[in-house]
Formats: C-alpha cells, sequence, structure tokens
C-alpha cells in the first residue's frame, strides 16, 4: 500500500483509489453452503450499483468474488483493499461463484472519487438531503469532543427525511448504531440501506424503512 501510495503522488501528485461499483458483504459459512462452495472464502456481492464498471463487465447480485487479479479473495475486506490498490483504467480479470460455477470476468477499474460523486447524489436522491463535514464551531456547539458525523446543509422540504423532522443544520452522527466518521462514511452506509418498511422512531429516523439515524438538535 505504501509502495501504491508514494508512486500515485510522484505520477498524479494524489493518491487515486480504484473502485468497482459494488456493494459487498462477508460470506458466511450458512450463505456459501447455500451457494454450494465447500469453504466461506471469497466476498459476496449484496448489490451492484447502475452505469458502474462492475455492471458494465456483468457483475451480478449473488455473485461471489473468489479471485482478483489471480490471488485469492480470503474475505471482503481483503477484496475492498485490493480493489482500492488497483491502477485507475487497470482491466482485472476477476473469478465469481454463480449457479455453483466459476465464471470469469473482466472489469476496468475506476476512480473512487466518481463513486463519491455518484453516491452524493443517490442520498439527495433516496434521502432528500446535502450534507457536509461538521465544522469545529458545530462541534464545539453541540458539546461534542470533535467533530462527528456530518451536518446536513440542505433539506428537499417534500424529501423523506424533511417528512420526518429533520431540519439544516442538524448533525446525524450514527445509522444503525453504527458512527458515521465524515461524508464518505455516511454516503457509502446509505448506499448499502436496503429499501424496507417503515419503522417507528423516538429520536431516531426512518426513511423507508432504514432504521436507526440517531441526531443531535
Amino acid at each position: 500500500m505504501a509502495v501504491h501510495i508514494a508512486n500515485a503522488l510522484m505520477v498524479h501528485g494524489k493518491v487515486a483509489r480504484g473502485w468497482l461499483g459494488a456493494g459487498i458483504q462477508e460470506l458466511t459459512p450458512d450463505l456459501a453452503t447455500s451457494f454450494g462452495l465447500p469453504t466461506p472464502k471469497g466476498a459476496l456481492i449484496a448489490d451492484v450499483m447502475k452505469d458502474s464498471p462492475a455492471e458494465k463487465a456483468g457483475f451480478k447480485r449473488g455473485d461471489v468474488i473468489l479471485e482478483y487479479r489471480g490471488e485469492e479473495i480470503q474475505d471482503a475486506a481483503s477484496f475492498r483493499n485490493k480493489v482500492a490498490d488497483t491502477n485507475i483504467g487497470e482491466v482485472v480479470k476477476v473469478v465469481v461463484w454463480r449457479d455453483k460455477k466459476k465464471v470469469e470476468l473482466n472489469v476496468t477499474v475506476g476512480n473512487l472519487e466518481e463513486l463519491t460523486q455518484k453516491l452524493t447524489a443517490l442520498v439527495k436522491d433516496r434521502l432528500g438531503i446535502i450534507v457536509i463535514p461538521v465544522s469545529s464551531e458545530e462541534a464545539e456547539g453541540y458539546g461534542q469532543s470533535g467533530p462527528e458525523g456530518v451536518s446536513v446543509h440542505w433539506v428537499d422540504p417534500k424529501g423523506p427525511l424533511a417528512k420526518v423532522g429533520f431540519e439544516e443544520k442538524d448533525i446525524i452522527l450514527a445509522i444503525n448504531n453504527q458512527p458515521i466518521t465524515g461524508v464518505d462514511s455516511f454516503v457509502n452506509m446509505v448506499a448499502s440501506l436496503p429499501h424496507t418498511k417503515k419503522s417507528p422512531c423516538s429520536q431516531k429516523i426512518t426513511e423507508r424503512g432504514k432504521p436507526g439515524m440517531s441526531r443531535w438538535r
């Protein structure tokens, strides 16, 4: 990783991180058995973003990633790291497990900055808000030891979160009891939330059944 970062800085003056646009999750022993895999190794694709490198390469929800660049994938974390450290524009061979057999796919690795832009647009579309980093002044005003979560910069008055009481300058601290460390953290969490029924909330917010958004006001 250090070599990747050093080379990127020398060539581009910044670190460009690779991305595929596929949401992944851990492969449990039960899931591995249901897919016909002998061992719970690999990364399970939970979702594929529209118009992403993953979709263009033919990845599908339910695929299990077994190999990346000729290297065996042990779990979701190792897959994320390998993708992030791949050169932008590189064409990579990926082996997935689909319908109880191996399938080879070739994917052109995209730029993580593109993902951030897409996810920011997705948050605006799904939740009807735009978020920005929490400033030191805001954190101090709310009695926080340091900037945590994200600050609501804009709210669509007809959007889902406006309907349940969110306002500008609210600070969203966590989703499903998972702390939010910044804007990237927030948009990635929102992108991974499933569409289910609404559920009751008290000091926590739901949007189409997305329970557990805690906030300060």
